[in-house]
């Protein structure tokens, strides 16, 4: 089974490596690379294969977004909304507490601090 029009065999492949690589890189197509006619590997410019594994995010995102649906897990857009509010919420909060403007108090030291446990 042919997986590209371009194949090479590892023999040429060993022999014109820097070809190959400017080739590729030029041209954005890959090249079959084959051992005794058969494919064994695919060789790729690196902007190809990142267009590649996003295109593949993309899919497993929008897959899990339909299984989500068809399962009824999903979110009403006040709800999102409200989500959202609360996390850049606490994010500040955090903020505010790592550069020594605010303290965290337990629940058990607040209950102390107002007698009400006692």
């Amino acid at each position: 089974m042919a997986i590209l029009a371009d194949s090479k065999p590892v023999s040429y492949l060993q022999a014109h490596i820097d070809e190959l690589l400017t080739q590729i890189n030029a041209t954005h197509q890959p090249v079959a690379i084959t051992e005794n006619g058969e494919t064994k590997a695919i060789l790729q410019d690196p902007e190809s294969h990142q267009s590649l594994q996003n295109a593949i995010s993309l899919l497993k995102l929008i897959a899990q977004a339909e299984e989500d649906i068809s399962l009824g897990r999903m979110l009403g857009q006040a709800d999102v909304f409200k989500e959202v509010e609360d996390y850049c919420l606490a994010a500040e909060i955090l903020e505010r507490v790592r550069k020594g403007q605010e303290q965290i108090h337990s629940a058990t030291d607040v209950r102390k601090d107002l007698g009400l446990d006692d």
